[in-house]
């Protein structure tokens, strides 16, 4: 007889019946390959042969077998990972601003910001302006305003996401590889201001 058979718990036989199907379907929804599939599905059976007669120990084996099988996944896009180094990161430089020029995000923020605070709504405006701009608490903010402070931090995180997306809309603002402002058009004006 050969040792596969020999060498397997019938509780480990019964238990990978019962679940192999199941966890393939699972797998294949998250692998972009059928032999990947395969692959996967041996590991977890060999790492719950691995374990020989402990394996008939565990109290829910279908459990057991998703674990093995997400621990692996996450093992190996962990391993397959490519990094890029980071000499080879192309950044926005922020701008040197030339005698008596502005930077770009100062020319957003004297030209465009008034503006679109008062088109928030007057709640939103109130908490950026406080928070924000002068310099108030967030805690101090919600004693003010008999708010929790999660409530108030919410609160302006949204304020903050409404005038993010406001500021795009209105002022047509662009923004580089990594976030920072590269340019946006004034009100009235023909051309972008660039950095």
């Amino acid at each position: 007889m050969p040792c596969i058979q020999r060498c397997v718990p019938p509780c480990l036989t019964a238990s990978w019946g019962s679940v192999s199907n199941e966890l393939r379907h699972w797998l294949l929804a998250r692998l972009p390959a059928q032999t990947s599939v395969d692959d996967v599905m041996q590991e977890v059976f060999l790492r719950a042969l691995a374990t020989q007669e402990g394996f008939c120990t565990v109290q829910n084996p279908r459990a057991w077998f998703y674990q093995v099988a997400r621990h692996y996944l996450a093992d190996t896009y962990r391993r397959g990972r490519h990094f890029i180094p980071l000499e080879q990161v192309v950044e926005c430089e922020p701008a040197a601003p030339e005698a008596g020029d502005l930077a770009v995000i100062d020319q957003l923020a004297h030209q465009c910001l008034p503006r679109v605070l008062s088109e928030l709504a007057e709640a939103d405006s109130d908490i950026v302006r406080q928070c924000d701009l002068q310099g108030m608490t967030v805690a101090g903010y919600a004693a003010t305003h008999q708010l929790s402070l999660p409530a108030a931090k919410s609160r302006l995180l949204r304020a903050r996401q409404r005038l993010y997306q406001l500021m795009r809309k209105k002022c047509q603002v662009q923004t580089g590889p990594t976030g920072a402002v590269c340019q946006f058009v004034p009100r009235g004006a023909s051309s972008p201001v660039i950095k």
